[in-house]
């Protein structure tokens, strides 16, 4: 054999030899045991893959350490693991990272679970709070309280409040890029002709196609528009100056948590 193909035989060996490998692996394939390899030791919460017969066979995270070892929980498996399989650390976003890029991996398709998102809705008629919580990987429901603005008519003052329930939808990731939503609620105006004043609640619905854009920070920002529906259209004395489908036109501002 000749010595060139020899010692590079001896110096992959020995660098086998002395990487990190699987040293116990438990009956229900859910943890092992790593040893500390000349090339580290292992920290709690950094991620790992196994391979075998140069393939990844499954990857997990560090959940605790000893001197000569380490403690890790497998969150993703192809294959059975193998006592003596070298583990190789990988470098991957932290968890907030991932959360805040809903970056849905094999190990934690469920992350967007818990992403909310609270920003400052403002249309032609109002300026509200629209509150979303997400239900699945691209849907999210809100409730979004809105202060109707003081308006004058020719016979008064108009002014109001209402609530909507909402569904909302983003073409990619959540709370970012393509955003439809539908709402409906109840709408609650008040009147003031003269020193007498009057009020109503009316049934109030909407839709809206838009975009969002969201960064890095939360921070986030989107413009749609639509239509919006109302039932009635007037008090006892007073006339709304409005009634059935109107356009509307939103600019949201807020915050991804």
């Amino acid at each position: 054999m000749p010595k060139l193909l020899l010692v590079s035989i001896l110096l992959i060996a020995g660098a086998r030899a002395h990487a990190s490998t699987v040293m116990l692996v438990t009956s229900s394939q859910k943890m092992i045991a790593i040893s500390n390899g000349d090339d580290r030791s292992w920290a709690v919460n950094e991620n790992f893959c196994i391979i075998q017969d140069e393939d990844e066979v499954a990857c997990g995270k560090v959940v605790k350490t000893k001197d000569r070892a380490a403690f890790g929980r497998i969150d993703s498996r192809k294959s059975q693991i193998k006592k003596g399989s070298l583990v190789e650390f990988r470098e991957t976003p932290t968890a907030s990272e991932e959360q805040r890029f809903f970056i849905r991996t094999e190990a934690n398709p469920h992350e967007w679970f818990n992403l909310a998102d609270l920003t400052i809705s403002s249309h032609w008629q109002g300026l509200g709070l629209n509150i979303q919580q997400s239900i699945l990987p691209n849907f999210s429901m809100s409730i979004m309280p809105t202060l109707i603005f003081r308006q004058r008519t020719a016979l008064g003052q108009l002014d109001g409040f209402a609530i909507y329930l909402g569904l909302n939808y983003y073409g990619s990731y959540l709370y970012s890029g393509f955003w439809a939503q539908v709402g409906a609620g109840l709408s609650l105006y008040r009147g003031n002709v003269g020193a007498s004043t009057e009020r109503k609640t009316s049934p109030i619905a909407h839709t809206t196609l838009g975009w969002r854009w969201r960064f890095g920070s939360g921070f986030n920002f989107a413009l749609a528009g639509g239509v919006q529906w109302f039932l009635f259209n007037q008090l006892d004395t007073l006339d709304l100056g409005f009634s059935g489908v109107l356009p509307v036109a939103i600019a949201d501002i807020g915050w991804v948590f």
